[in-house]
């Protein structure tokens, strides 16, 4: 068996709060697959990241047939955790969490309701919102960014896309936490509770609308979801439609909220950049694409081994975690000569995997970079100086190895 390295410890918190240090470490060793043994196979080098993409065979989306979200623990789920979750209506995992031919019909229902051309046509609606949310501070010189702006912006436009109450978005937002962290934080037995209480919540609340609009279909994507039929297969059940609707939830609002924070901070660190973006505003589609190489929202999501793999070095048990780890790919400076450096003249930029790679690639990302250029370009133009309350901020970070984002950025401008 070949020989286990233990370099990298995902849920150490000092790499959960700066990981990219730890990637470097681990390049500058040659290890570009590492095990780290409390979570699975982390797979570092860009092209090694690529070869887990797209090999659903070896490497699973499907890592249980329903889709409870209880965190990284060796612990077994415990009874009062397992009675709330026996709340649940019938769920099986979907979409992201399924491999073909499962895979393959959700993501093309999704993928005709979520094409370019329809997004497009959604630039408006996205601009509309943007510019309501900043006439709400605008004039106070400062911004709480994350519950004024960067959760707002992505969460009503998904909200509204879906077909779901404005009124409800914040229940929405919360369940969405809560149900985050459940998919890659460390939780303790009370925070289990919290989040087996949050997945009934949200689909309970789902499963009445679903019902809805398969008798009355109105114009959200809910109701095609609901209403498609693919190549003559049978539409999709219940059971699918609810988790397929909280992905959308959690994929469509997190990754631009913290691709907005993240992107200002650098702008108030970097005012050279700040200056730049203002006078050249064509440029701001250039910063979105490095910022979502050099510091990305999403640094991992998870496969499961189905067999034991021995792979660059390292060895897979079956069932075993492999983690294809986005944001390390994006620092290989095999790809990315000097990817330390935040370069938004870098001309494979794009190249990056922010938005995943291969079949499971986000159907959204298009959505996303669109929300983020708005944001900057309308922030930019309505208002100078920004300045980070520092007295006021909390710039540490979510405690997960799987998210990047600040905790409170306060600014100010003029």
């Amino acid at each position: 068996m070949a020989e286990q390295s233990t370099g990298l410890r995902l849920t150490d918190p000092d790499l959960m709060e700066c990981p990219y240090p730890h990637y470097k470490r681990s390049f500058d060793a040659g290890e570009r697959v590492v095990t780290d043994p409390d979570v699975g196979v982390a797979v570092l080098g860009y092209k090694e990241i690529i070869e887990v993409a797209k090999n659903p065979k070896d490497y699973s989306s499907e890592l249980s047939e329903r889709p409870f979200h209880m965190g990284i623990s060796g612990e077994p789920i415990q009874d009062d955790v397992m009675a709330i979750l026996g709340e649940l209506p019938d769920v099986r995992n979907a979409l992201f969490g399924v491999d073909p031919p499962a895979h393959t019909r959700h993501r093309t229902v999704l993928s005709q309701a979520l094409n370019p051309r329809q997004l497009r046509k959604l630039e408006p609606q996205v601009q509309q919102v943007a510019e309501d949310l900043v006439a709400a501070f605008l004039d106070r010189g400062e911004v709480d960014l994350h519950p004024e702006f960067a959760i707002l912006l992505p969460l009503t436009v998904i909200c509204d896309i879906l077909g779901v109450r404005r009124d409800d978005m914040m229940l929405f937002k919360s369940w969405g936490e809560e149900m985050l962290a459940g998919n890659s934080h460390v939780l303790d037995h009370q925070r289990r509770l919290e989040v087996a209480r949050a997945l009934v919540d949200f689909h309970k609340y789902f499963e009445p609308l679903i019902e809805e609009r398969r008798v009355a279909p109105t114009q959200d994507l809910l109701s095609w979801l609901v209403n498609a039929k693919v190549d003559g297969e049978a539409a999709l059940t219940n059971a699918e439609l609810g988790v397929i609707a909280s992905q959308i939830l959690l994929a469509g609002q997190e990754t631009t909220t913290n691709l907005i924070g993240n992107a200002l901070v650098i702008l108030c660190e970097r005012q050279d950049l700040q200056s730049r973006l203002r006078a050249n505003p064509s440029d701001i589609p250039k910063f979105i694409e490095e910022v979502l190489r050099w510091d990305p929202p999403v640094h991992c999501t998870v496969r499961r081994a189905t067999r034991e793999v021995e792979f660059h070095g390292q060895t897979a048990a079956k069932d075993q975690w492999v983690l294809p780890m986005w944001a390390a790919g994006n620092r290989d400076p095999i790809m990315f000569p000097g990817p330390d450096e935040l370069d938004i003249d870098r001309p494979n930029a794009r190249k990056h995997l922010a938005f995943g790679h291969g079949i499971h690639a986000c159907v959204g990302a298009e959505l996303a970079r669109m929300e983020g250029r708005i944001a900057i370009e309308l922030l930019l133009s309505k208002t100078r100086d920004w300045v980070i309350d520092e007295e006021r901020s909390d710039l540490t970070h979510l405690p997960t190895f799987a998210q990047h984002g600040y905790n409170k950025v306060v600014l100010t401008f003029a």
